[in-house]
């Protein structure tokens, strides 16, 4: 059996990750406000940026992704454009994300598949953590607290991040998406 529950590796130095933020702050869009997934709470800001502006310090996070989506998951992707919105997730003391999915609900061509994170933080933070939920149990994704580290999972897996007790955790979210599931 390929499934995993998530893959992850420490992909980024704490120098591109610094760079990586400035780039995504000077290229913010307006996509309108980030809606939380239905029946959870999503207090953290969130900021858009075309993948175009700063595809070049992700190339290493795509052939991440491709790479476990072939090893472990082996879901039907489409390729990457470059006019895929990422989001730039900010998280402050006392913000969250309960449970939830990541779904494309508005389409009715495609699914996401995987969903990408890296940690964006420059500092460290308490709380914060990451879970992942799958074949009833929870995983607490501790390696995922590493500056530079990056995650993948099936975007259908049910996950968190809980309340940020102190610091500011920062993460860049991307998905990867497919035909639709059937």
């Amino acid at each position: 059996m390929r499934a995993a529950n998530y893959v992850i590796a420490k992909l980024y130095s704490l120098e591109e990750i610094k760079e990586l933020n400035k780039i995504i702050a000077q290229n913010v869009i307006e996509a309108g406000k980030d809606k939380a997934a239905k029946l959870s709470i999503k207090t953290s800001d969130v900021k858009n940026v075309r993948l175009s502006s700063i595809h070049q310090n992700l190339v290493k996070f795509i052939q991440f992704t491709h790479s476990a989506n072939t090893t472990y998951f082996g879901f039907d992707l489409y390729p990457v454009t470059a006019d895929i919105l990422v989001k730039h997730n900010s998280y402050k003391v006392g913000s969250e994300y309960s449970w939830h999915i990541d779904a494309d609900t508005a389409s009715t061509t495609r699914d996401f598949k995987l969903t990408g994170l890296i940690n964006c933080s420059e500092e460290s933070y308490e709380g914060g953590d990451l879970f992942v939920f799958n074949r009833g149990t929870e995983f607490k994704c501790e390696e995922f607290r590493e500056t530079g580290s990056v995650i993948v999972f099936p975007s259908f897996y049910n996950h968190k991040v809980t309340p940020l007790i102190s610091g500011d955790r920062k993460t860049l979210g991307m998905y990867f998406s497919g035909p639709k599931f059937r």
